[in-house]
């Protein structure tokens, strides 16, 4: 299933699949519509979405300011909305991950 991004409050929702404890960040491909992501940090204290986040803002090339976590925050499967960039674009980042 290709990635869907949603418009929704000024930006485009992605959903998005956590996995911390990894051995390392990365997008580890599509999942459910959205992307799985594995992140060293800990699913303690906010530290796996902060790096969620950075990771996403890296590999979008944007602040991570422009980036928040709209739904799912405690969870695995999350919700992010994505402001800054229109969708096309989010969409050929996300798809030229390597």
């Amino acid at each position: 299933m290709p990635i869907q991004l949603i418009a929704k409050s000024g930006g485009s929702a992605l959903a998005v699949k956590v996995v911390p404890g990894s051995s390392r960040n990365r997008v580890a491909g599509e999942y459910a519509g959205g992307i799985k992501v594995n992140v060293t940090q800990p699913p303690e204290g906010g530290a796996a979405n902060r790096a969620v986040i950075a990771l996403l803002a890296e590999l979008l090339e944007i602040p991570a300011a422009c980036i928040r976590i709209s739904h799912g925050q405690t969870s695995a499967r999350k919700e992010v909305i994505i402001t800054g960039l229109p969708a096309e674009v989010i969409a050929s980042r996300l798809n030229r991950r390597g």
